[in-house]
């Protein structure tokens, strides 16, 4: 979870998904609204001035005792503490419940945790400590698709979650699987894929490679001579849906979507998953695929600001809208939330925040740049560039201060950032918790 920092030029997106490869839409969906959750199993780890670690529950309340040297979120009653270069599991009671290892990691999708002993070997075991691989390997990654990358003595092969070796080591590199292909690295230094059998579906001939994303990937291959580099979209049968030539070129590929440019007619067209155009336009445009995920594709340029859907139909063109005088505001996207797009206008006579819905736009009832929405609450920065949160009528939750940074989860906490410290409230402005120097979420470990 990121935490919005004070900025009038640059657009801040919140929406996490957007960084997360998937297969679907909805698994996407998913992702974001699990990693938007501060509370795990009702605990929070924080740290306090003495930079010491502890466990809070949701009234703010010390649950468990600022004893530790670093901790992690709670998964299913276990969570990961370290003390004195040791990390080991603890319950919700606080006891300890496994051995002492090197490193501890938690993997989300088993639920198991990769381990590292005293030999710098890897290995897994389970929340009770049981042990599903012994510490034999160099390396163990996360579990993507029932199958983790495993290395040993610089090779690279693949084992499931009960430690059995599905593809053997024998590769020079490898990345995880997404949509049931990997990108592997031979001896010779080629690229290809294999599925999750281990079957070589595209051979390694390539000299780069790039994971799958919804059914689609792109891969390159460069000549030495002339150091130019043709890239390739594939789908995940090995089937090439596009080539580069002297006159088209990739543009983008995100998440099932490519666009390719043209050279000679200076026109960009929009693949979808299916290889089929739904989108065409002049190159003068500024293409964003970044919102494929949250079913829309944007494009701007110097006198339009429009934005589709996945089917290539016009949603919405902001220069249809003479009150907002496109060209000579300053306008910035911002935010993408419950089917509403937000952005804001700042010019001489006004800053004020919009959302468009279908067709429709809508001002917001009240002055201010809305930097983040959810439900009904917003992060918003005034003109004195401070911030704070308001609800959608306007009332002030949390008053405008200097916070260098304001979120919130998708459980109801307001998470503010002030003087270097992190101040935690409720929706209804409620403080639970201040001063903390660091806290750490289910799926957040990069603090500011």
């Amino acid at each position: 979870m990121k935490i919005v920092k004070r900025t009038f030029l640059s657009v801040v997106l919140l929406i996490l998904c957007l960084s997360v490869s998937s297969c679907s839409i909805n698994q996407t969906k998913k992702t974001y609204n699990k990693q938007m959750q501060l509370f795990s199993d009702g605990l929070l780890p924080v740290a306090n001035a003495e930079d010491k670690w502890g466990f809070i529950n949701k009234k703010g309340h010390t649950k468990i005792a600022f004893a530790y040297d670093d901790a992690r979120a709670f998964h299913d009653g276990r969570a990961i503490v370290e003390q004195d270069d040791e990390y080991f599991l603890i319950n919700k009671k606080g006891r300890k419940v496994t051995s002492s290892y090197d490193k501890l990691k938690y993997d989300e999708e088993t639920g198991l945790y990769i381990y590292k002993d005293d030999n710098d070997k890897y290995g897994l075991i389970n929340k009770n400590d049981k042990k599903i691989v012994d510490a034999e390997y160099d390396d163990i990654d996360y579990f993507s698709e029932g199958l983790a990358i495993v290395e040993k003595n610089n090779i690279y092969g693949f084992i499931n979650k009960k430690g059995k070796m599905v593809i053997d080591l024998k590769y020079s590199d490898a990345q995880a699987f997404n949509c049931g292909l990997a990108p592997v690295q031979s001896a010779s230094g080629k690229w290809g894929y294999v599925n999750q059998k281990g079957k070589v579906v595209v051979e390694c001939i390539y000299d780069y490679a790039n994971a799958f994303e919804n059914d689609l990937a792109s891969y390159a291959r460069k000549d030495f001579t002339t150091n130019e580099i043709t890239r390739f979209v594939i789908n995940s049968k090995g089937k090439i849906l596009f080539e580069e030539n002297d006159k088209q070129k990739l543009y983008d590929l995100y998440s099932g979507y490519y666009s390719v440019g043209n050279q000679d007619t200076k026109q960009i067209t929009v693949y979808n998953q299916k290889n089929h155009p739904i989108l065409s336009f002049d190159d003068s445009y500024y293409l964003e695929l970044s919102y494929i995920n949250l079913g829309i594709i944007v494009t701007s340029n110097e006198d339009h600001f429009v934005i589709y859907n996945t089917s290539g139909k016009m949603l919405f063109d902001l220069n249809d809208h003479h009150e907002l005088n496109y060209k000579t505001m300053n306008l910035s996207f911002i935010d993408f939330y419950d089917q509403k797009i937000y952005f804001y206008v700042k010019n001489e006579e006004e800053l004020n925040s919009y959302y468009i819905k279908g067709s429709k736009l809508q001002k917001l009832p009240f002055l201010g740049i809305v930097q983040f929405a959810y439900k009904k609450y917003y992060v918003v920065q005034n003109e004195a560039s401070l911030l704070g949160v308001i609800d959608n009528k306007g009332k002030l939750i949390i008053d405008y201060d200097e916070y260098e940074g304001i979120s919130i989860s998708s459980d109801g906490f307001i998470i503010m950032l002030i003087d270097g410290k992190f101040t935690i409230a409720t929706l209804k402005g409620q403080v639970i918790a201040r001063d903390l120097e660091y806290l750490e979420s289910p799926s957040y470990s990069e603090l500011l």
